[in-house]
């Protein structure tokens, strides 16, 4: 089995990924894991494509006819078979009035500790009744065994109190 790796963002429009997924499966790929979002008015897609050399090699093929009829800009990358990270899987989240450089600050926490990003999402969002911008972040992470968790729990808490942040952090 090999892989790729699918982005694709263009204007959205209703029916775009149900174009891309039978173009998809015209060529008898299989997507293994996708991350959809509509940022602003452009649709954005990632996905992880499984298939043999010929199905894959068809599918890279027929990007240009993607990118012509469905408005796309895409791109297709090799890639091997997902790889599950050593460690133990947290889910973070955090809430907080939207400020700058609020996930740069918590990425850097991260990777002090060797921490790996598996899955990480962002938004800011009206606060009830005040309409105040807040900033969430919600992701898995992987904390290798070697990392101090006492050490991180207080980097963690040093940050929070910098940045009005909560951060909330459980085992998966």
């Amino acid at each position: 089995m090999d892989y790729i790796v699918l982005s694709a963002m263009g204007e959205d429009r209703i029916g775009l990924v149900e174009e891309l997924t039978e173009r998809i499966g015209r060529c008898r790929c299989n997507i293994e894991d996708s991350r959809m979002a509509l940022l602003g008015d452009e649709f954005s897609i990632i996905m992880l494509i499984a298939g043999d050399k010929e199905q894959l090699d068809a599918l890279k093929e027929v990007t240009g006819e993607l990118e012509q009829n469905l408005n796309l800009s895409v791109r297709i990358k090799d890639t091997r078979p997902p790889v599950h990270q050593k460690g133990q899987s947290y889910l973070l989240e955090t809430v907080s009035p939207d400020s700058q450089g609020l996930v740069h600050q918590l990425t850097s926490v991260l990777k002090r500790f060797d921490v790996n990003i598996e899955d990480f999402t962002t938004e800011v969002t009206p606060a009830p009744w005040t309409g105040t911008p807040m900033f969430h972040m919600r992701g898995t992470i992987v904390v290798p065994a070697a990392a101090d968790m006492k050490e991180l729990r207080e980097a963690f808490l040093r940050l929070e109190g910098e940045k009005e942040l909560d951060i909330f952090l459980k085992p998966c």
